[in-house]
């Protein structure tokens, strides 16, 4: 479809009644006034833009009828005069002579006045209706028509931007070729996101926009969970159809769903019948737009996980999200139904650790309850709800798990209170079967005899020995123990561990003192005492019973 539009140029002519003489021609002005349109060549501006020329006329008497005219040459290959039609105000009026191209000759008309001393009052004697052709300046001059009784004519801006007195003033106007529509901005931005509860796609456009009646207009938009409908398009000024409002379904907008816009470019058009730019700047295409609904806040992992077992007493939480959270409220840990105080350390905006302050109950059931009313994306308790386990916004999000037992000696060999132990042996200790049992490190393991006398200590010369198989023993290679001696072994607790953490238990169950083990070593064995005189028989010696022989006959 194609449209005929062009430059408005309105022509005002202004009577100057005085009773003076007539004042000469003035030199013309070496300023140039300059008006810039925005069209292209052969189209319509993207305004009408209005010059107006100024008529001054002076007579030495007031006369109810006063005549003005003026020539007005141009280049007709630079722009073509489409039609001239008449003012208000003028009770003759004639367009002038368009025969010759380049040239309206007499344009003017009578008006009726009456006297007055200053430039000011104008009447519109005409509107001249014009096509530029090329690109760059495009001048129309005026000049005094012989049959005009006015001495003065200047061209000016109609919006008054400028106003150049001098006579015979020429207008310049500089044709810029108008650029294809395109989008401008839009909200959100490519790649951004629509915050919840928001349902409004705004389009800024480089300029005012149509529906090509011809064309048929696509649009719509398609997300991951669902594709959600238009329920509107309107500007967002209207009349003004440079921006544009789409309104979208929001029971069908899904937090975190990834979406796109797209709109068939060649239904869209300006005034000037140019076809809206794609995002591949073609006029041929589809302009597309990506966003996504923001998501809402989340838990994406846990420190232990929710669920976990057999959890080291000392263990701290770690709580990874996907946004930076705010709290307007304390969560609870609890261990066994009973609260258990903790700090909270920010290790980044997303990984919180929650730290307590002692080591928690062996053997409990523990629960990090996080009310999600109490947690938003926002300070102040604004924004949006943290997502509890379930995936709704009105619970509680809960991490739950059970701290395990250390690890305990099941037996050790010697046994405790094993007597007559002999002095070669070594120590070996077995744990239960809760895991492989790690020696920390050797550790001040506690190992003497002591047989009254003397006090020998073991643990300076002490190897440890770890069992292959099976892997929760390790041996103690030590000296030969003292005889006829008590033996103790203690083991601190602090420095075993099973492999979930958890710290061997001493005797008492407890983490912190150590686990000991008592036997006594073999008594030595009594001398070999030497024969003496009148302390009985004594067998000198043992011959085998060997019959004799005669051997003399």
């Amino acid at each position: 479809m194609s449209k005929s539009y062009s430059v408005l140029l309105s022509l005002v002519l202004v009577m100057i009644a005085a009773f003076a003489v007539v004042a000469p021609a003035a030199a013309q002005s070496a300023d140039v006034a300059v008006v810039t349109l925005q069209v292209a060549q052969g189209e319509t501006p993207e305004e009408n833009v209005q010059v107006n020329v100024e008529l001054v006329c002076e007579t030495e008497t007031a006369v109810p009828l006063f005549s003005c005219f003026a020539d007005i040459t141009y280049n007709p290959a630079e722009l073509t005069v489409n039609s001239i039609t008449a003012g208000a105000n003028y009770g003759t009026f004639t367009q002038g002579d368009t025969s010759t191209p380049g040239v309206i000759n007499g344009l003017g008309g009578v008006a009726s006045h009456t006297p007055i001393t200053a430039p000011g009052n104008s009447n519109v004697v005409a509107t001249i209706n014009v096509t530029p052709l090329v690109d760059g300046t495009v001048t129309m001059t005026p000049a005094a028509d012989a049959d005009s009784e006015f001495t003065e004519l200047t061209i000016y801006d109609f919006d008054g931007d400028f106003r150049d007195t001098a006579t015979y003033t020429p207008l310049n106007m500089n044709v810029v070729p108008d650029a294809a529509p395109s989008i401008t901005s839009t909200s959100p931005v490519e790649g951004g996101e629509l915050a919840i509860g928001e349902t409004i796609l705004t389009f800024n456009f480089s300029e005012a926009m149509f529906i090509d009646q011809n064309e048929t207009l696509t649009f719509g938009v398609t997300c991951d969970s669902a594709n959600p409908s238009i329920v509107s398009a309107v500007p967002v000024s209207p009349p003004d159809t440079s921006a544009f409002n789409i309104g979208l379904n929001s029971g069908q907008l899904t937090p975190g769903d990834d979406c796109t816009f797209s709109v068939g470019t060649s239904a869209l058009i300006d005034s000037a019948d140019q076809v809206l730019q794609d995002t591949d700047g073609t006029a041929d295409g589809t302009f597309m737009l990506n966003f996504s609904i923001e998501s809402l806040p989340e838990i994406v992992d846990v420190v232990p996980a929710s669920g976990s077992t057999n959890v080291d007493a000392n263990t701290d939480i770690t709580i990874t999200t996907t946004k930076q959270l705010y709290a307007a409220g304390t969560p609870q840990l609890t261990c066994g139904g009973v609260g258990q105080p903790y700090t909270l350390a920010v290790n980044s905006a997303t990984e919180y650790v929650i730290n307590p302050n002692a080591a928690l109950p062996e053997g409990a059931s523990c629960t990090f309850a996080i009310p999600t009313a109490i947690i938003t994306d926002a300070p102040s308790g604004q924004g949006n709800n943290l997502v509890d386990g379930d995936g709704t916004v009105d619970g509680t999000y809960n991490i739950q798990f059970s701290t395990g037992p250390g690890p305990q000696i099941t037996s050790t060999l010697p046994a405790d209170g094993t007597i007559d132990v002999p002095v070669g042996s070594n120590m070996a200790v077995t744990f239960d079967a809760l895991g492989f049992a790690v020696v920390a490190a050797n550790g001040p393991f506690t190992f003497t005899c002591d047989d009254g006398s003397t006090v020998q200590d073991l643990s300076t010369n002490l190897t440890i020995i770890l069992a292959a198989s099976p892997p929760n023993t390790f041996t103690l290679d030590v000296d030969d123990f003292l005889t006829d001696a008590t033996c103790t072994l203690s083991v601190p607790t602090g420095y075993i561990q099973d492999s979930a953490g958890n710290l061997l238990e001493d005797d008492d169950g407890n983490d912190d003192g150590a686990y000991t083990v008592v036997f006594d070593t073999e008594a030595a064995a009594p001398p070999l005492v030497a024969a003496e005189a009148g302390d009985g028989p004594v067998i000198e010696s043992v011959a085998p019973d060997v019959p004799e022989f005669d051997t003399a006959d």
